[in-house]
């Protein structure tokens, strides 16, 4: 095969920067993209772009605590005189669409398209659990238009319809396969591909494909576990990162600890990262911007102390000069730089080298932000006869007790090759894999349910379907729920109740504290992930009012437990407990 030499289009130079703090708002203005958010009076948010050709994009609607878009959402869109043309209605959950988008075009058309977390399925069950439906047409285009449909009415919205769109796609393939090459190689013709193109007129539809993934990445980045961790840091916990990450995303811990970075390591970096987050002026939770705040400080202090190595600081200079003057940057060849480079440094990483791999598994979101190529390669393997992972869902039916749940899920697709074995992958941290509780659910595709027994009450769960074939395991969106009946106490109740422990992480003992409306009798509990019973003790001589108890840890192993508060068969309150040993 013929190496072709080409230069990467101008938004993947922006993911090759490890080092470029608030490098989101670089990208968007280098692209000439007004972005304006504001609260309205009703409590909801608006949040409106003006792209280069003068379109603008605005979309109103509720965000959840983490600045994701959560319930009703309206995206209009205006063409450069302010006339609006295009409309979408849509249910969102976590950032995606779930449920009924009704799309209305200029002329009138309107479309009803159903979604499950960001996966389309079928519209006409789809206030059911909702089988997938393939599209039969296994070419870019076909899969592009049946997959992302609200990314083909966007690029409508913006001058682009769908017999422009697939002309496009089909010639970007038709050039694509005339060269013989493997999947890894897919990346580097498809960049060469663009290159050829952008001297000719669909040069257009290239820019404004790249300002649409920038923002796609952008909204991945929304739920990366190090920022989710952050914003769960200083907007609910006691600004201890790293308690955070070990307590909800050990996951994540782990991810690192591939890539050659320790647990005392890791918790060194988030010293001085929470040292410097704190060195901020305070910002509330409640403020309406909090979210806002968080993301732009995580960004300006993993810069800082990414920065703060000699080397990086020359390294983080030349990538910011590099990009500020449009140089071209290889995203491969940085990628490579970048693993080849942790795989020699010393077991003892600085706080400079493990901010890099943060910025680095962030900015790693990106790579999946750009649709068109997603359903090019996708069209690329079928053709091939590649094996890929599996498409999966979650769906929490709402039907929960005390002590039970019951979710769904579904396998979409199977990849190309047969799917061994599905499930249920679930526990008390984000993201959980199938190292992690599982509840195995046959095999094949379609949709199966899952019945989650013996958890504890007023605990927060996470839990992620997952299908297994021979390109390996794949998860879909995770969900989390409480353990409660419906008309018990609420999440809110459960973690607000007065009751406290310290220290956390704990050794070899603690200290509870909580307050008592009466001195009837009370129990405090301690589980391990499992749901068994480590340690039981009756609070016996209680007072009205505030109560201090003792608890000996020392013959408890380390790791991560449940504390629960109860009496009266009524569970007050539940906290998480640390103890290092």
């Amino acid at each position: 095969m013929k190496k072709v030499t080409f230069k990467k289009s101008f938004w993947q130079s922006v993911l090759s920067m490890i080092a470029l703090a608030v490098f989101a708002y670089v990208a968007i203005a280098s692209f000439g993209v007004a972005s304006q958010k504001r609260q309205l009076p009703d409590g909801r948010y608006e949040v409106s772009k003006q792209y280069a050709k003068g379109n603008t994009e605005t979309v109103t609607g509720n965000v959840d605590f983490n600045g994701r878009w959560d319930g009703p959402v309206t995206v209009e869109y205006q063409d450069n005189n302010y006339i609006l043309t295009h409309t979408e209605e849509v249910n969102m959950e976590d950032g995606y669409r779930h449920g009924i988008s009704k799309v209305t075009y200029p002329n009138g058309k309107v479309e009803n398209i159903c979604y499950r977390h960001g996966t389309r399925v079928d519209s006409e069950n789809c206030e059911k659990k909702s089988a997938a439906i393939d599209s039969e047409d296994n070419t870019g285009y076909g899969i592009f238009s049946y997959k992302y449909p609200w990314f083909a009415f966007k690029l409508d919205a913006l001058g682009f319809d769908d017999n422009y769109v697939k002309a496009y796609i089909d010639t970007l393939e038709s050039i694509l396969y005339s060269t013989e090459f493997g999947l890894e190689e897919f990346d580097d013709m498809y960049e060469n591909v663009l290159d050829i193109l952008e001297e000719t007129p669909y040069d257009s539809i290239i820019q404004v494909n790249a300002e649409l993934s920038i923002f796609n990445g952008l909204d991945l980045i929304l739920s990366h576990e190090f920022r989710l961790a952050t914003i769960h840091s200083y907007g609910k916990s006691d600004g201890n990162t790293y308690n955070v990450v070990k307590l909800i995303y050990p996951n994540y811990l782990l991810s690192l600890n591939e890539l050659g970075v320790t647990d005392s390591d890791f918790e060194g970096f988030c010293s001085e990262y929470d040292l410097i987050m704190s060195s901020f002026n305070p910002v509330a939770p409640d403020d309406p911007f909090f979210v806002d705040s968080m993301d732009q400080r995580m960004f300006i202090t993993l810069d800082s102390i990414y920065s703060s190595g000699e080397e990086s600081a020359k390294k983080s200079q030349s990538l910011k000069s590099a990009v500020l003057s449009n140089k071209d940057i290889s995203m491969r060849d940085l990628e490579q730089e970048f693993l080849s480079r942790i795989s020699s440094q010393s077991i003892n990483l600085t706080p400079s080298e493990i901010s890099e791999i943060v910025l680095f598994t962030i900015l790693e979101k990106f790579i999946f932000g750009d649709l068109i190529n997603s359903a090019v390669k996708e069209a690329f393997t079928i053709k091939k006869g590649i094996v890929v992972l599996p498409t999966v869902i979650t769906v929490f039916s709402g039907n929960t007790s005390s002590t039970s749940a019951v979710l769904d899920g579904n396998v979409i697709e199977d990849g190309g090759g047969e799917v061994t074995s599905r499930g249920m992958a679930w526990g008390t941290i984000y993201n959980p894999t199938t190292d992690n509780q599982v509840l195995l659910l046959g095999t094949g595709t379609g949709e199966f349910v899952a019945n989650l027994t013996e958890l504890t009450e007023g605990l927060t769960y996470y839990a992620r379907a997952f299908a297994i074939n021979s390109a390996g395991t794949a998860y879909g969106n995770v969900i989390s729920f409480i353990a409660q009946n419906t008309t018990g106490i609420n999440a809110g109740d459960l973690s607000t109740l007065d009751f406290s422990i310290y220290p956390n992480p704990a050794s070899d003992k603690i200290t509870i504290t909580f307050k008592a409306e009466d001195s009837e009798g009370m129990v405090f509990t301690m589980f391990d992930v499992n749901g068994k019973v480590i340690l039981q003790k009756e609070l016996a001589n209680r007072v009205t009012g505030e109560n201090i108890v003792n608890v000996d840890l020392s013959e408890i192993k380390g790791g991560l437990y449940v504390c629960q508060l109860k009496g009266d068969e009524t569970t007050i309150a539940v906290q998480t407990l640390l103890i290092n040993r």
